[in-house]
């Protein structure tokens, strides 16, 4: 087996179809929930409806925060934006279940 990073230094006919790679870091300051919120996510939310958005999820971070320029806003921010179907320009949205409890256990890893 070749050691990480093997096909990336070493390029060859066989790894020509390599594209890029994606890498999570989740943040390690963030707001948790209290334990008995985080333990009802869970084990009762998330399981049963991990794509529901309730009306009670905290709002993250707006667009204006994370972009100063507005076209850049506009872009990632419009219903047009053309891979919206792919749910990344969901930004300033609130998480659905499943991605909430995803972020508390990757932030509850990273603290550990």
């Amino acid at each position: 087996e070749d050691a990480p990073g093997y096909k990336k230094d070493v390029p060859n006919e066989d790894n020509h179809a390599f594209g890029g790679i994606v890498m999570f870091a989740p943040a390690i300051v963030a707001d948790m929930p209290p334990p008995p919120i985080t333990w009802f996510l869970r084990y009762i939310l998330a399981p049963i409806i991990p794509r529901a958005t309730p009306f009670f999820m905290p709002h993250p971070l707006p667009p204006e925060r994370g972009w100063k320029n507005s076209k850049v806003i506009e872009h990632y921010t419009s219903a047009s934006a053309p891979d919206k179907r792919l749910g990344l320009h969901d930004v300033g949205k609130k998480f659905c279940l499943g991605t909430a409890l995803g972020l508390v256990n990757a932030v509850e890893d990273v603290r550990e």
